[in-house]
């Protein structure tokens, strides 16, 4: 019985690294669409908050909502830097880029722009 542990073990972190890189790459690829193809809506910062991970250490977050042009309210909860952090009020306007075509596939234009000038980099 203990021989099979280490093998599983071992499978079950490999399944979970291919998972986490199918989902880093979709949204990798749901970013450059939206580069190309996104339209900008404003939004709204619905929570702006801070989790502490340790004496040392926080996460910041912002849920941001928007109306898209079919009248369909979409909402994403996002990690952002303490600088970025920083400038976020809840109930603040913002800018949000979205698919028209498949508004389910949204970001904060701030993120959508970082990625256009790193495509235009490489």
């Amino acid at each position: 019985m203990s021989d099979l542990i280490l093998p599983a073990v071992i499978l079950l972190a490999i399944a979970g690294i291919v998972m986490a890189i199918r989902r880093l790459s979709k949204r990798a690829r749901e970013l450059a669409e939206l580069c190309k193809n996104g339209r900008d809506i404003e939004g709204v910062l619905t929570d702006v908050r801070k989790v502490r991970r340790s004496r040392t250490d926080n996460n910041h977050y912002v849920r941001y909502t928007f109306k898209s042009s079919a009248g369909i309210d979409y909402s994403r909860e996002m990690r952002v830097s303490e600088h970025e952090f920083s400038q976020y009020t809840q109930g603040q306007a913002i800018d949000i880029v979205y698919l028209p075509f498949n508004p389910s596939i949204h970001a904060l234009k701030t993120l959508v722009d970082k990625t256009r000038q790193a495509m235009h980099q490489s």
